[in-house]
C-alpha cells in the first residue's frame, strides 16, 4: 500500500506524528511524494528516537522545576509514541529481533557482574 505524505514532519507535535502514522493518512499540502507505509514508520520511529534524546537532554540540562517538568512530559509522551509505533511494526513484521543465545547472555554476564 503506499500513501502520499507531506515530507516536512518535523514542524509536528509527536502526537501528530502518531496518528498520521497510525492512520495513514494522505496529506495534501506543499510537495507531495510517494513512501510505503514500512518506510514510513521506520522514518518515523527514527524522528521520534532523535525526539525523546532531545527531550531527556532537556530535562538533565534543566535548571528549573518547571523546564523540568515540561521537557520530562514530552519524553514520556514521546516515549509513549515511539513504543505504539515499534508496536505496530512489529505487528506487520516490519521490526523483527532475534532472540539472545543464553550462552551468549551467560558469557556477558559473567564478563561484566566480575569486574
Amino acid at each position: 500500500m503506499y500513501i502520499r505524505i507531506f515530507p516536512v514532519f518535523l514542524s509536528r507535535t509527536p502526537s501528530q506524528i502518531a496518528i498520521l502514522v497510525h492512520i495513514n493518512l494522505t496529506i495534501k499540502k506543499g510537495v507531495e511524494f510517494i513512501m510505503e507505509d514500512r518506510d514510513l514508520m521506520e522514518s518515523e520511529l527514527l524522528t521520534i528516537k532523535g525526539a525523546c534524546d532531545l527531550y531527556l537532554h532537556g530535562s538533565l540540562e534543566s535548571t528549573t522545576a518547571e523546564v523540568h517538568q515540561a521537557f520530562e512530559d514530552a519524553l514520556n509522551t514521546s516515549i509513549d509514541i515511539q513504543n505504539k509505533i515499534y508496536n505496530l511494526m512489529a505487528e506487520r513484521g516490519w521490526y523483527k529481533t532475534d532472540t539472545a543465545e543464553q550462552q551468549k547472555i551467560d558469557t556477558l554476564k559473567q564478563k561484566y557482574c566480575n569486574n
